[in-house]
């Protein structure tokens, strides 16, 4: 359907009204022959046998003054058994209408468009209807009923039954100039449509575009024809003048070869539109195609060819679309009149696409010109791009905006960078010459395949490096979108020593580059001139303002700056990748959440990594290689120094391997130094640290080794896991003393343990290196031991005491002051030297144990030791029984242990009665063990330290006895 026109009012001269008028504004019936009835509201409802109006007197007038009837149930209006009758203005939306023996009524002007039908029955003649508007189903069973100037949306379900067949008339005998239903100049016949368009009305042929079809239409198939049906289908087949207002005129064949005159078509009306179908109108090599002189004009569809203009406008306003414009010998479209459009052409093998003369407020966008001079404006402007929008272009393109410039592969639009897929250039284009810009010329030149300097700021896309390339921007390549990988395939970036930053990543989210090299990039002032810590951020690589960047197998050295630059950018990852031969290695600004693994950071000038902010205390470092760093491996700045400081499962089982003696000769931790050195990256269980440089730091650093120890701060605190050690020195001998403490454990605990009477739980051997550089005044050792420890021989803890070992005497020896804290699991002594260190404690005794623990003195130093005693009474060697099994040797050492210990027993008086009575009551057990257990070997990871490394181990000896007998070991 082409045209439908819902209301159909003022279009036919009214009959006359009566001289008395009656308002109406409810359901009823209109009973009074000759009178007029005017509706004044819209009306909802029913009266009388659910109908509401009934006519049931003659020669009555109902005007609804174009307002609305919808019954309820049955009818909106019932003419019954009357004639004369006139209905005119009503807008009847119900059940419908219908006329039940009615003769010469009449129906003007009015709308049927409710669920309902219109009804003609049988026995009702010789009615007529005129300028009225259908989308409802019509049915005719009366005879000779007339129809005409009606538009009916429903054509298939108008119906005239078998019995008024051949008897109605749909169409006037002749034509009547004046405007039609559709309008058109001319009534006689009626507009017939359908819902999918294919109506008689809208296919119909009229080739003499007079808006009538060329043939008659056939309601009923039995005789029942519109002679002159109405269409809005304009065919042209020949050149002519299109003169009818408002009309659409559709081109069915090519044409031109009739032209005379200036143009082939002239346009002399207002609001045509010329449909092209997409038939060409060919010249002779003279004129236009098409001229048009009136207002809003529009061309469309059309391809001109072989004029010396293809289009010409003098009215404003008008516009063409979709139309091609090839092989003219001097332009496309020449405008001479103002506000034109001109959207969606093609223009080629054209001297100039469009002219303008004296044309002003044009707009010209989505055009593809493939011309040398595609524009020429003599006082005239134009507007070539609409803001970028949604919508295909001319290309295909997602977005409108300009136009696509194109000559022979080296237009504008060819060439020109898009560097965010949106099918637009990211410069504008001077489409004259003399500054009348396109803002947002379209092309297609997007690709995911890098081979030069670009920015890549389409979301979720993969770009591929396909060649080596060498940087001539000062960001070579740009990432600012989110979810962007960019594989570098292994080529490489250069700046050739003369650009400063390879790629620049900011404000983005989860973007990820792989397999590239970035090498020969500079910074815009001289390196050795620059302060690290302020201002120097000129880098190969430089994010910023980002989170979840991966960097995978990336190589960048040989650069005059950093290797990479990371500000304020969380939850990165650095992963196999080789940063070497370049001002800094990795400079860490406000950043956190990172991960480097597997990274090599050599050869740099200055520093490996320097932290400014939080970044180090929150990150996981694996794999990390440093060496050769002539600045230092790790430099940290600001107020939150420790790595990982409370959080060591970020740092366990990692390898670390740092610098060299010779190379790194300089840790640099800041000001402010670091907080805690256990929880750094030196000392935590797993991490492997070799060929450790110097560790430099200052104030109040924990750490062991100063640049300067100042007189007044000359106490260390070292906090390693088991051991805490506090040293004062009382003297400093050299001028840059490297003081290194090394605290190890040794597999070769000496078998003098047994005579201590005690249970072993665990030694620590503390030595001093370099000690010519300085003097002890004193140290404090504060030891650590764990539940599982104490539970293994069921150590009662407040018997643990502290004990030193004397090499000359082979003895161990107990020292004086031990400090037991069973809520911290603690055990501290001060000493004045270092030694080897080693902790003893008696059992836990069971309630039929008598109370005793054998003398200890809870942490008070001795360590109880034994005594005279080399023999046992008759009544003790009752009891003991010779062990079953046992070689010599073991005999003899069972003998002699259990010899001492009842010898001790007895010695102490105090404590006689109880053993006497426990040996006595006792009914023994299957097993003791010696003083060193084999369930208690232990053995501690490797763990060091800035100058120190602990090695703790257990060591113990174990002998089954099968005696029934059982003692007490204290």
């Amino acid at each position: 359907m082409k045209k439908i026109i819902l209301l159909i009012i003022a279009m036919s001269i009214l009959l006359a009204v009566s001289v008395s008028a009656v308002d109406i504004d409810a359901c009823q019936a209109l009973d009074v022959a000759g009178e007029t009835y005017t509706l004044t509201a819209d009306l909802e409802g029913t009266y009388d046998t659910s109908t509401c109006f009934r006519i049931i007197e003659d020669n009555i007038t109902l005007d609804c003054d174009d307002h609305s009837i919808s019954s309820g149930e049955d009818f909106d209006l019932v003419l019954e058994n009357v004639e004369g009758s006139m209905i005119q203005s009503c807008n009847f939306l119900g059940p419908g209408v219908s006329l039940e023996e009615s003769d010469g009524n009449y129906f003007d002007s009015s709308v049927f468009s409710g669920p309902g039908r219109f009804s003609i029955g049988r026995n009702s003649d010789n009615n007529e209807v005129y300028n009225s508007y259908f989308s409802v189903p019509m049915t005719i069973d009366g005879d000779s009923n007339a129809f005409y100037n009606n538009y009916f949306y429903y054509t298939d379900e108008v119906e005239v039954r078998y019995n008024a067949e051949g008897t109605s008339s749909f169409s006037l005998s002749s034509t009547t100039d004046s405007t039609n239903i559709i309008g058109g100049n001319y009534v006689s016949g009626n507009y017939w449509a359908n819902a999918e368009g294919t109506g008689f009305s809208e296919i119909c042929v009229d080739v003499d575009l007079n808006g009538l079809c060329d043939e008659s239409y056939d309601v009923s198939g039995e005789g029942d024809f519109d002679d002159f049906a109405l269409t809005d289908n304009y065919y042209v087949s020949s050149c002519v003048e299109l003169n009818e207002e408002g009309q659409t005129y559709t081109l069915t064949e090519d044409i031109g070869s009739d032209a005379s005159g200036t143009a082939c078509i002239e346009i002399s009306a207002e609001s045509i539109t010329l449909e092209g179908n997409g038939f060409s109108i060919s010249g002779t090599g003279a004129g236009y195609g098409v001229f048009s002189s009136a207002e809003y004009t529009v061309v469309q569809n059309v391809v001109f060819s072989e004029w010396t203009s293809g289009l010409g406008f003098s009215g404003t306003n008008s516009a063409v679309h979709g139309s091609t414009f090839e092989d003219l010998s001097l332009s496309g479209i020449f405008l001479i009149s103002d506000e034109n459009t001109v959207e969606g052409n093609t223009f080629s093998n054209i001297l100039y696409g469009i002219s303008i003369e004296a044309s002003d407020n044009n707009l010209i966008y989505n055009n593809h010109f493939d011309l040398e001079y595609p524009i020429t404006i003599n006082m005239g402007s134009a507007e070539f791009s609409i803001e970028k929008t949604l919508g295909t272009n001319i290309l295909g393109g997602d977005y409108l905006g300009g136009n696509y410039w194109t000559n022979s592969g080296e237009g504008y639009s060819e060439t020109c960078l898009d560097n965010d897929g949106d099918d637009l250039c990211d410069v504008s284009y001077d489409a004259s010459g003399f500054g009348d810009m396109d803002e947002s010329p379209l092309t297609n030149t997007f690709t995911t395949e890098v081979n030069d300097c670009r920015e890549l700021v389409k979301e979720g896309t993969t770009y591929t490096l396909s060649e080596d390339i060498v940087a001539w921007h000062d960001y070579c390549i740009i990432i600012s979108a989110d979810d962007i990988i960019f594989d570098g395939q292994e080529f490489s970036i250069s700046g050739n020593e003369t650009w400063k930053e390879g790629i620049l990543i900011t404000d983005t989210s989860n973007v990820s580059i792989n397999d590239i090299s970035l090498s020969g990039f500079v910074d815009i002032v001289d390196a050795s001139e620059t302060d690290v810590e302020e201002d120097r951020v000129d880098t190969a690589l430089h994010v910023i303002n980002s989170v979840d960047l991966i960097l995978e197998r990336i190589t960048i050295e040989n650069n005059t700056g950093m290797a990479l630059v990371i500000e304020s950018s969380d939850n990165f990852s650095i992963i196999d990748s080789v940063l070497s031969s370049n001002y800094g290695g990795i400079y860490l600004v406000g950043s956190e959440g990172g991960l480097i693994s597997n990274v090599e950071i050599n050869d740099n000038t200055e520093f490996g990594i320097y932290d400014v902010g939080v970044g180090l205390d929150s990150m996981t470092i694996e794999d990390l290689s440093m060496s050769s760093n002539l600045g230092g491996a790790i430099s940290l700045l600001g107020d939150y120094l420790a790595w990982n400081v409370g959080s060591l499962e970020y740092f366990l089982d990692n390898d670390i391997v740092i610098g060299d003696s010779t190379t790194n000769t300089n840790l640099n931790f800041g000001d402010d130094g670091i907080l805690s050195l256990v929880n750094s990256y030196l000392t935590i269980d797993g991490v492997y640290v070799s060929n450790q440089g110097n560790l430099t730091s200052y104030d109040y650093a924990t750490s062991l080794v100063r640049e300067e120890l100042m007189e007044d701060v000359l106490e260390h605190v070292l906090d390693l896991g088991d051991l805490s050690l506090s040293i004062v020195f009382s003297e400093i001998l050299s001028e840059d003393p490297n003081v290194n403490l090394e605290v190890v454990a040794t597999g070769e605990i000496p078998n003098e343990t047994s005579s201590v009477g005690y249970y072993f739980l665990k030694a620590i051997d503390v030595d001093v290196l370099d000690d010519e550089d300085y003097t002890i005044g004193s140290a404090s050792l504060i030891i650590s031991y764990t539940e599982d420890e104490i539970a293994v021989d069921n150590l009662d803890e407040s018997t643990l005491s502290v004990y030193s070992y004397n090499e000359t005497s082979s003895e161990w020896e107990a020292l004086e002051g031990t400090v037991i804290d069973t809520d911290a699991n603690t055990v501290s002594v001060s000493v004045s030297d270092f030694a080897l260190f080693g902790i003893f404690g008696s059992q836990v005794q069971s309630s039929g144990d008598g109370g005793s623990d054998g003398g200890s003195s809870g942490g008070g130093g001795g360590g109880g030791s034994s005594s005279s005693s080399s023999s046992s009474t008759d009544e003790e060697e009752e009891i003991i029984e010779e062990p079953e099994g046992l070689s010599d040797d073991e005999e003899e050492v069972v003998e002699e242990v259990v010899e001492e210990v009842v010898e001790e027993v007895v010695e102490e008086e105090a404590e006689e009665e109880v053993v006497e009575e426990t040996v006595e009551e006792s009914s023994g057990f299957d097993a003791i063990t010696g003083f060193f257990s084999l369930d208690k070997l232990k053995s501690d990871p490797v763990r060091t330290g800035v100058g120190v490394s602990i090695i703790v181990l257990g060591l113990g000896l174990g002998f089954v006895f099968r005696r029934k007998i059982k003692l007490l070991f204290i």
